[in-house]
């Protein structure tokens, strides 16, 4: 009742039933007949028995359903699975945006889902250069076995010392290596575990370093250095110049993360870990060693779809002045809002509080569909060790200076998810502004930043 609770009375006749309703204005009375011989008895339904097929047969009145259904039997043989290995029943071209590379070529899966490949062209946004790749993974057996191939035009630019070093050059790489999946999924947790090993050539070609100042060209050599003055010579030990590396990658990945609903942008309790070790155990022209772990930890936040996160990293590299050492790129996330030097050993603490903005679901014709927009306040931590060695070349001397220093930020990011075109893969776009602490590579201040996905620009 709206207002209180049905009181039922039967009258003394035995032929009325009275519902009385306490109001706030007083008691109504109404009042229902009270004849069972006007009930009609509840029969409950009769359980059918039978096949399923049979009955939908009764149902359709098809008593000569199967009469017109041919009868032949087919022999049965063994299937080869090499017989279907390459078979593109599921391939066509495609472009996809990885916020790194743009990519368009062709992919295969053979009828069991066991061999997959794919080849195309693929355009770097960064550098602004182009080139093929391919893969192959064949998952018919344990482990799984990972081939990679790409060969395409290279190109860097770095600025220090008043001058700005350009680095052109030609690579070809290839990759093969094994994996271990294992699939731990319990109840409300997605969980993975992956050990995976690979060996991996990369050839560098047609090396050429322009350094220029102010417009005008001061260096060109096939060497990775730049000038800092006269006398003095820096080399960059991120960067490969003509000849081969050798080298071995490791990887272990873990993760234990609570399943999502379609509103939680991030998990709301999880763990995972990631393991790189790359080394160079083989003859090379270059020495290189990097033990990179990430570590990544979830929970609830304040409401509905907040989390509050943490990402964990520690990187260790061979440091040396040795004109063959290599450093591998970095694989950690670092402080917000800096520039870095090349350090031998890198230790970052990022904390972040995550929460949902708006969900407009605005679509504009089939050409853009907004879905959400968010915001991240975030707190990073880092601090590198290390040196940056300088050649005396008139003199045959080597200095070391150290790189050691510590970095803060914080800040805020504001971010939109959206489709382009009806899309599956959703994309990324915000801005970020960041207020970074004084160190010795980097001024105090504001650092505004724009981005797709974890890229700024």
């Amino acid at each position: 009742s709206k207002y209180g609770a049905y009181s039922p009375t039967v009258s003394p006749d035995g032929k009325w039933i009275y519902y009385n309703e306490q109001t706030r204005d007083g008691l109504d009375v109404v009042r229902v007949p009270f004849d069972p011989a006007t009930w009609k008895p509840f029969v409950a339904p009769v359980e059918k028995k039978g096949s399923l097929s049979q009955t939908l047969v009764d149902q359709e009145h098809g008593a000569g359903f199967w009469s017109g259904t041919p009868q032949q039997k087919y022999p049965v043989a063994r299937y080869h699975k090499i017989s279907g290995v390459v078979n593109p029943y599921t391939w066509g071209p495609y472009v996809s945006n990885d916020l790194v590379q743009i990519n368009a070529g062709i992919f295969s899966r053979d009828l069991l889902s066991t061999l997959e490949f794919n080849a195309g062209y693929f355009y770097d946004v960064n550098e602004e250069t182009s080139g093929w790749k391919g893969g192959l993974s064949y998952q018919g057996l344990y482990p799984i076995i990972d081939v990679g191939f790409t060969y395409g035009d290279r190109t860097n630019t770095e600025s220090s010392f008043g001058n700005e070093a350009k680095f052109e050059w030609k690579e070809t790489t290839v990759e093969a290596g094994l994996r271990l999946p294992f699939l731990l999924t319990r109840s409300k947790y997605n969980r993975s575990l992956t050990i995976g090993d690979a060996v991996g050539l990369s050839h560098t070609t047609s090396f050429k370093n322009t350094v220029t100042r102010d417009g005008e060209v001061i260096y060109q050599d096939d060497q990775r250095i730049t000038l800092v003055n006269d006398t003095l010579a820096y080399m960059y030990k991120d960067q490969l110049n003509n000849g081969d590396l050798l080298y071995n990658r490791f990887n272990l990945s873990f993760s234990n993360l609570l399943k999502r609903s379609e509103r939680d942008f991030l998990y709301r309790w999880g763990q995972t870990l990631d393991i790189d070790f790359l080394s160079t155990p083989f003859e090379g022209d270059f020495r290189a060693s990097q033990f990179a772990a990430r570590a990544a930890f979830y929970f609830p936040g304040l409401a509905r779809h907040h989390v509050f996160y943490t990402r964990l990293a520690y990187q260790n590299n061979l440091d040396g002045y040795q004109e063959d050492i290599y450093t591998f790129r970095n694989r950690i996330p670092k402080p917000r809002g800096h520039n870095y030097p090349t350090d031998a050993i890198f230790t970052t603490a990022q904390l972040n509080y995550a929460l949902p903005l708006w969900y407009p679901d605005i679509a504009l014709g089939p050409i853009l569909n907004i879905q959400r927009i968010k915001a991240n306040l975030f707190y990073d931590f880092g601090r590198g060790e290390g040196f940056q060695y300088y050649y005396d070349f008139k003199n045959g001397v080597v200095y070391g200076s150290p790189s050691d220093a510590t970095y803060q930020s914080l800040g805020v990011e504001a971010t939109v998810d959206f489709n382009i075109f009806r899309l599956l893969p959703r994309a990324e776009v915000g801005v970020r502004s960041t207020y970074r602490l004084e160190n010795t590579y980097n001024s105090s201040g504001m650092v505004f930043e724009f981005f797709i996905g974890n890229i700024g620009f």
